[in-house]
């Protein structure tokens, strides 16, 4: 079990980089056991996974935080969609300001409304959500 102290030190450590982290663990065999923690690894994981998107292999291994946060970090260098991947995801779409009011006025996002989503079909199609358009435009 867990003292007062070590769950302050974790959620200390819950705040710290990646190569600082490797740093603390030098410090002391305490501090060694304190980061390798899972409950550690998995407050990093739901840290830097926060808004973005992560593959479920890398939400799957949150058992092993510290493998799933390796692998989530791994797969953001790529610099490709595969067909498959992009085919499986939904996708938001809004008009940026610059496009002008003629665009942004009908906009759902602009309106304060979800934005429109849509699919990509492996043909190369572009599959909107049912109500994407709504009659405008």
């Amino acid at each position: 079990t867990w003292t007062l102290a070590d769950d302050l030190h974790l959620h200390i450590l819950g705040f710290l980089s990646l190569p600082d982290l490797a740093r603390a663990a030098l410090i002391s065999s305490a501090w060694a056991r304190l980061v390798a923690t899972n409950e550690l690894w998995l407050a990093l994981c739901h840290r830097m996974w926060a808004g973005r998107q992560v593959s479920e292999a890398c939400r799957a291994l949150q058992s092993n935080a510290r493998s799933a946060l390796h692998s989530s970090l791994t797969e953001a260098r790529v610099c490709q969609i595969k067909i498959p991947e992009l085919c499986s995801l939904e996708w938001s779409f809004r008009f940026k300001k610059i496009a002008g009011a003629a665009w942004t006025a009908t906009d759902p996002w602009w309106l304060g409304e979800p934005a429109r989503t849509l699919h990509f079909a492996p043909d190369g199609r572009l599959c909107w959500s049912e109500q994407a358009w709504d009659g405008k435009m």
